[in-house]
């Protein structure tokens, strides 16, 4: 049976997810915003003898793309200043061309996640340690972002493609929440989660929030409201028609005149027409 390690986001919850979708038996070490550093001795040590001890083949990493960490700093708000945060704010700094050409929330939390995976992978094959048994053979590492909105896993290359301009990669995809299918390897088939797996309460606000916050783009146009103006003509125009109206049934009644009666119904009908132009909805 296979053992893999998989380092993920605590904010994330994916532990219970992850066995519906890998076989085998299944360790986890988490870090916020899956912000490892390996490159740290210390760090890269330990996790060498966590996986001699337990004799795991495979590290993988996971990324939940809805993740706070991902939202927060693509949407410029103000975080904890972590060790996450740092590293996330340096790739949007590094790459901010890409960033530039990148429409929407969703499609630049889908470029973050890819470049910070990629980064990732590529500091654990640095690593002293961990590289060294990268080397030999002993240790395969992989990396996935998760769309938790179809429950998809999406394998991570870290080549040089994934560096390309990112317009590329979103070709043909949907803008929408849940709708883009970015240039990855998918895992297929998925299996479903065992019965036996208990979802913490607390994952579910969080898969809520993000299919809240990324349904409507920010660079959709926005419709104005009316101004002021508007509004009084809008109830003004159709009220001057109304009485027009009432004055030419009134004063036809009382001069008589067919003439009069037609000039008058026709002025009140005129009146009408632009008050009805005039309330017409905007379609545009």
């Amino acid at each position: 049976m296979k053992k893999r390690l998989f380092l993920v986001c605590p904010d994330a919850h994916l532990e219970p997810v992850i066995p519906g979708h890998f076989s085998g038996e299944a360790f986890f070490l988490t870090a916020l915003g899956v912000a490892f550093n390996p490159m740290e001795t210390s760090y890269d040590l330990f996790i060498d003898h966590f996986i001699e001890d337990n004799g795991i083949s495979e590290i993988c990493l996971v990324a939940d793309t809805s993740s706070r960490f991902f939202r927060n700093v693509v949407q410029g708000k103000k975080g904890f200043d972590t060790y996450a945060e740092k590293v996330l704010e340096q790739l949007l700094s590094k790459h901010s061309t890409q960033f530039e050409q990148t429409r929407g929330a969703w499609q630049k939390c889908l470029l973050l996640t890819r470049l910070h995976l990629a980064q990732q992978l590529q500091q654990l094959e640095k690593s002293r340690y961990l590289g060294r048994r990268i080397e030999q053979g002993k240790l395969v590492i992989k990396a996935y972002q998760y769309l938790r909105n179809t429950d998809r896993m999406e394998e991570i290359k870290h080549s040089q493609e994934l560096y390309a301009p990112y317009s590329r990669v979103l070709q043909g995809a949907e803008a929408l929440y849940g709708q883009t299918a970015a240039a990855a390897t998918i895992l297929t088939p998925l299996r479903s989660a065992p019965e036996n797996t208990a979802v913490p309460p607390a994952a579910i606000p969080s898969a809520s929030l993000a299919a809240e916050d990324f349904q409507t783009s920010p660079d959709a146009p926005q419709r104005s409201l009316p101004s002021p103006l508007t509004k009084i003509r809008a109830y003004l125009v159709p009220g001057l028609a109304l009485s027009a109206l009432i004055a030419a049934v009134l004063i036809s009644a009382t001069t008589g005149g067919l003439l009069m009666k037609e000039l008058l119904i026709s002025t009140s009908i005129i009146a009408m027409l632009l008050a009805i132009r005039q309330i017409k909805p905007d379609r545009s």
